[in-house]
């Protein structure tokens, strides 16, 4: 996962060149990208709070909803690229349009007067719909000029487009539910309860992911795996307790009971490793070292949010299972 830190491949997510050790570059670039969008995702945070005041507003997200809607369209036509150059076809502009209307569509149907819980189901089965639209469309209005036409072939496309709505949008949808938790026991954070666990469980994220490239390249010798062979043991405990500490710490800040602080960040940081190295598997299997070049020399927005793609479903679960 990358974004204002180290890069898109902290300690490295593809292999090393032979012959050649690889050196992470921290260039005035990369650090200027990182702060712009440090600052940008600060400034989304304090319209959506400023918004929460308005009681129209306190279970929308206008701001983090068209954030994340922006993310993960530009991590679809990402992953859909990834699955081109593997040879797998797919519907690429349809799935990322989809997913982004239907984020943006859940964070502001409450403003306008939707309650809650039908925006939530709506949401969901927009994107059940949208799994199977293409299959629709091809029962549909795909003219009748062959029996042969309807080959294993026509299969293909639709299941890549499936496979990236289910792998990138399902998840930053659930993170987006964590986000529009209005209220909860004992916080007292300036907006809505959700928007103080989102930002727990991204925090938990980037300051692990930070703290596993620094101790990775000082002190780390034993491989963590093989889908990722320059993170290490080391790197990954040093960014378990990092990230851990940083989402407890946030979290009691604003009256998070300490132990649910630290379960949240735990998982959260866990889960978004687990998502790193999916990332890193998929890159690998296509043959790639980064999603793209969105961000430049940080990598894509598939870098971006991959340790998300666990971490925001992770988050979810607990706020259901254990806070709510």
């Amino acid at each position: 996962m990358t974004g204002p830190g180290p890069g898109p491949a902290l300690e490295g997510d593809a292999g090393p060149v032979p012959g050649e050790e690889p050196r992470a570059k921290v260039t005035s670039v990369r650090v200027g990208v990182g702060l712009l969008l440090g600052i940008i995702t600060v400034l989304v945070l304090v319209v959506d709070v400023l918004l929460a005041g308005k009681p129209a507003f306190r279970v929308a997200a206008p701001g983090c909803g068209l954030l994340l809607a922006a993310l993960s369209a530009a991590a679809l036509l990402e992953f859909y690229a990834l699955l081109e150059r593997a040879g797998i076809p797919s519907h690429a502009r349809y799935g990322a349009l989809a997913s982004a209307f239907l984020l943006a569509l859940r964070a502001i149907l409450p403003a306008a007067g939707v309650r809650a819980g039908d925006a939530a189901a709506l949401a969901l089965v927009g994107g059940l719909l949208a799994v199977l639209g293409p299959a629709w469309s091809a029962i549909g209005f795909r003219p009748r000029d062959g029996e042969n036409q309807d080959g294993p072939g026509t299969l293909r496309p639709l299941a890549g487009t499936a496979l990236g709505l289910l792998l990138v949008h399902f998840p930053i949808a659930l993170l987006l539910e964590l986000r529009l938790v209005p209220d909860l026991p004992g916080v007292h954070s300036p907006g809505p309860a959700g928007l103080l666990l989102a930002t727990m469980v991204v925090l938990a994220c980037k300051a692990g992911d930070s703290a596993a490239y620094f101790v990775g390249r000082t002190v780390g010798r034993t491989p963590l795996c093989r889908v990722s062979p320059k993170k290490t043991w080391e790197g990954a405990v040093g960014g378990t307790l990092a990230g851990t500490a940083a989402g407890a710490a946030l979290g009691g800040a604003f009256g998070l009971p300490l132990t649910h602080g630290i379960t949240l960040a735990l998982l959260a940081n866990l889960a978004g490793q687990g998502g790193d190295l999916l990332e890193s598997w998929v890159k690998r299997a296509c043959g790639a070292k980064d999603s793209g070049s969105t961000f430049g020399e940080m990598g894509g927005a598939l870098d971006l949010v991959d340790a998300l793609l666990l971490a925001g479903p992770a988050g979810f679960l607990f706020h259901q299972v254990v806070l709510n």
